[in-house]
């Protein structure tokens, strides 16, 4: 009966409400430090830390809409009750000031150089205080970060990144260099200013121009990093010159040398990792065409959307031989005719339209904490295709459920009122918030 009522419980908060206020602390924050009131920000972030709606907003994040919202920390929990979810945040507004972790869980991920690097895995609790002081903290330095850093920033993202044109003045001459620590965006932030450049968290390109030295700029950077206390990985600097081209978030980006147009296509590395995991599927004897079909859908339109704004052109990218291959698997299985293939190829390679160099790049040093919600609502539908555009479209880019605008802050998500996912008219799909989805299917469950 616990259970029972402190779902309820959960399921009866006025989410609404508590985003609506943490939103508004944060983007006082904002405005306090764009207005170089740093007295008043940090007033504001103390009443952060001590919200009731930062604490639930941030357990709610943690426990039900981070992607690795499953993975355990060193106590082995890997969800929480509702009835713990309750308690963890009693426990925050108890210790939120003085704050003690817990230990990290240690686990090595394979490189693709052959070594390991060892990802530290905080508690779902240890989770929920960063995320509390994310909250805090976030509004305040986007506030001040460079408006060519794109990397893990609200409202921005490697589109942006791809979209920057360093316009170079002369074809084939200027040369750049990639620079590729791990760092966070706090201790980053001013690099950009050392020369014309591009950063997306710790991946950054600088662009020369003919009568600059590479030597130079590199001394700059290192002594920008000396000061806080790190240093340029050697192994991930490379100096090329630009119709050579240069490898960037899974792009290769040149200049061509007939024209000087600044292009980019799917980098090999990225286009051969997709077609493992393509060719992964097509060859499983465990799957049968249909199922083959639903799992390859999502990873081609994934692909594709993320390469939207490339040089597609030619048989490589379109995937014909990748399409084919599957043709033929599929058509091996003794119930599938030619006619039924063709429809399953159609459902496991779904189209994307191409726009090369199309993706309109946020506005200067706008966040989503300036307020400007009908212009990042815009934004985030953008993102979007098919049956979810329109209906956002139709929605003014607000939510179906609780009405405030679909911002980048969650993940939109396409819901069929009726529940039957195959009636796609459009009077029956309505965009919501994911963690609005949730709750929709939470009270149906609980009818049931």
């Amino acid at each position: 009966m616990t259970q029972r009522k402190t779902s309820d419980d959960w399921k009866q908060v006025n989410w609404r409400k508590l985003r609506y206020c943490l939103f508004r602390l944060q983007k006082r924050i904002f405005k306090a430090v764009r207005e170089d009131d740093m007295a008043r920000a940090k007033r504001l972030q103390r009443l952060v830390m001590s919200s009731y709606a930062a604490r639930m907003l941030a357990i709610r994040q943690v426990t039900q809409l981070n992607q690795g919202k499953k993975t355990a920390g060193v106590d082995g929990k890997v969800a929480l009750t509702f009835e713990e979810r309750f308690q963890l945040e009693k426990e925050l507004k108890a210790n939120a000031k003085n704050w003690k972790h817990q230990g990290l869980r240690e686990v090595p991920i394979p490189k693709q150089d052959g070594t390991k690097r060892i990802l530290k895995v905080p508690t779902i609790a240890d989770r929920a205080w960063q995320c509390l002081v994310k909250f805090a903290l976030e509004p305040a330095h986007e506030a001040t970060f460079h408006e060519r850093s794109y990397g893990f920033r609200p409202g921005r993202g490697a589109h942006d990144a791809q979209g920057v044109n360093p316009e170079f003045p002369e074809q084939g001459t200027p040369q750049g260099g990639v620079v590729s620590p791990l760092l966070a965006n706090i201790a980053l932030n001013g690099i950009e200013t050392l020369g014309q450049s591009v950063r997306y968290a710790d991946d950054m390109v600088f662009f020369l121009k003919p009568n600059e030295d590479e030597h130079k700029l590199l001394e700059k950077v290192s002594r920008f990093l000396a000061e806080r206390g790190m240093k340029v990985s050697e192994k991930k600097t490379k100096v090329t010159a630009s119709t050579d081209g240069f490898d960037f978030l899974g792009w290769k980006f040149y200049v061509q040398t007939n024209n000087g147009k600044f292009r980019s296509v799917p980098s090999e590395e990225n286009f051969k990792a997709f077609r493992e995991k393509v060719k992964e599927i097509v060859n499983n004897s465990n799957y049968g065409a249909q199922v083959k079909a639903e799992k390859l859908a999502p990873i081609i339109r994934g692909w594709r959307n993320y390469h939207k704004y490339c040089k597609m052109d030619g048989s490589k990218y379109s995937l014909w031989g990748i399409n084919h291959r599957a043709y033929k698997v599929f058509l091996k299985q003794k119930t599938i005719n030619r006619y039924e293939a063709e429809r399953l190829i159609r459902k496991a390679f779904p189209e994307v339209g191409y726009s090369e160099n199309k993706f309109v790049n946020v506005k200067g040093n706008k966040s989503p904490y300036d307020g400007d919600l009908l212009y990042w609502s815009k934004r985030n539908s953008a993102l979007y295709d098919g049956a979810t555009a329109k209906a956002l479209k139709k929605q003014n880019h607000s939510c179906a459920h609780c009405g405030l605008k679909l911002t980048n802050d969650e993940t939109v998500h396409l819901h069929h009122v009726d529940s039957n996912h195959n009636n796609w008219k459009p009077n029956n799909l309505i965009a919501v918030h994911q963690s609005c989805h949730q709750l929709i299917h939470m009270s149906k469950t609980r009818k049931v």
